[in-house]
């Protein structure tokens, strides 16, 4: 079954080459790479054309977007597998994050993400505990349409962790607009999350950096857009409806809180 692997990448062309080297070496050989780059400016286009394999593909956007839902959508666009990967390009794969996986998805189960580690090897005893047992009792073990309420507390899906079905994604898309910058991935989860068969596997099977350029690194903003999400969220149901009132008042509460305390 072949898996397409989309890396929007944007001037990170040290960090994307070691990113795709994590990607080559993963046990499960079945796959293609899709590079979308947003418009870069270095020479990630060369570094890119050196690498030698056949399963590599690299678009380049026209301009730069400044954020990757445009990349994610244009590769999931054109990519050809039945099922559909991200990662970051500043983030590593175990080599059997894929194999892994996929034995979840011979299992009959279409949207399955990973436990994941700091790439800096910082501890956070508490949340990794978090993590490994909380996340993935509420996930696997809770009837998914009511552990769907879950995910309006709080976002335990990392993104370079995913794997999904094709068909569950293309019917949803990332939300180009700029005002879903680096909160456009937990839009789509939680729109495709009580319509799949979700599996978590609490392994760490992502190793995911930190540094001051993460987009995601500004703890109020990605409150304030959590928040934006939730308001904006369409409900269809009372289950749905429950939800976005959770994650309203939850976020907004978080919000105020750290404005106060942190005299924003």
């Amino acid at each position: 079954m072949l898996i397409s692997i989309i890396i929007p990448t944007y001037n990170r062309a040290s960090f994307l080459l070691e990113t795709v080297n994590s990607i080559l070496e993963q046990t499960y050989e079945n796959y293609e790479i899709i590079i979308v780059s947003d418009g870069s400016t270095d020479n990630t286009k060369e570094k890119v054309s050196k690498l030698i394999d056949s399963r590599i593909r690299f678009l380049e956007l026209d301009r730069n977007y400044g954020y990757p839902a445009k990349a994610r959508n244009e590769g999931v666009n054109i990519s050809n597998g039945e099922f559909i990967s991200f990662c970051d390009d500043d983030d590593l794969w175990e080599r059997d994050k894929l194999e892994k996986q996929m034995k979840m998805v011979n299992l009959g189960y279409n949207f399955i993400f990973t436990n994941f580690k700091f790439l800096e090897g910082s501890k956070r005893f508490v949340y990794e505990i978090y993590l490994k047992y909380v996340v993935s009792f509420i996930i696997n073990q809770i009837n998914n349409k009511i552990s769907y309420l879950f995910l309006s507390l709080t976002n335990p899906i990392i993104n370079s962790s995913v794997l999904v079905n094709k068909k569950l994604i293309s019917k949803v898309k990332f939300n180009e607009s700029i005002l879903y910058r680096a909160s456009e991935d937990y839009q789509v989860w939680i729109q495709i999350y009580s319509a799949a068969k979700p599996f978590y596997l609490k392994k760490e099977l992502v190793k995911y950096r930190v540094h001051e350029n993460n987009i995601s690194s500004d703890f109020y903003k990605n409150l304030k857009r959590c928040l934006l999400v939730m308001k904006d969220f369409n409900a269809l149901n009372n289950i749905q409806r429950i939800f976005k009132i959770m994650g309203v008042t939850f976020y907004w509460f978080r919000s105020l809180l750290y404005s106060l305390f942190n005299k924003i």
